[in-house]
């Protein structure tokens, strides 16, 4: 993971307890970026699951697919999920992404063209 990818918001794995957390603040420092008060070194990214896409407002529509609506574009987007990458879509043949696996980008992709969040 790359820490200068993540955005106020993205879940993160909290090096204290090992716990899913949302990002809070992010500070760079002189050679180093300070991630919820941790060195950026100690964060781990959260991998998906279909837990995640769950609580993130998808829903089930295949047996690997994930769909959500987005009012304001007035888009379905779907997911495809291996158990270990995604791949987004919207529509039958515009492939938004793919081989990725993390929940932070997958937030970061719907926020770039949709403009909003995705949390729970």
């Amino acid at each position: 993971m790359k820490a200068k990818d993540l955005k106020i918001g993205n879940y993160i794995i909290d090096p204290n307890g090992g716990k899913l957390v949302q990002v809070f603040s992010l500070d760079n420092e002189d050679d180093y970026l300070v991630i919820n008060g941790f060195i950026e070194q100690h964060i781990k990214p959260k991998e998906i699951s279909k837990e995640i896409f769950e609580k993130l407002g998808f829903e089930k529509t295949g047996d690997i697919e994930y769909s959500i609506y987005n009012e304001k574009e007035e888009y379905t987007f779907t997911v495809e999920f291996d158990g270990q990458y995604f791949w987004l879509s919207c529509g039958m043949s515009l492939k938004l992404s793919k081989n990725k696996k993390y929940v932070h980008e997958l937030q970061n992709l719907f926020f770039e063209i949709t403009g909003d969040e995705l949390s729970f």
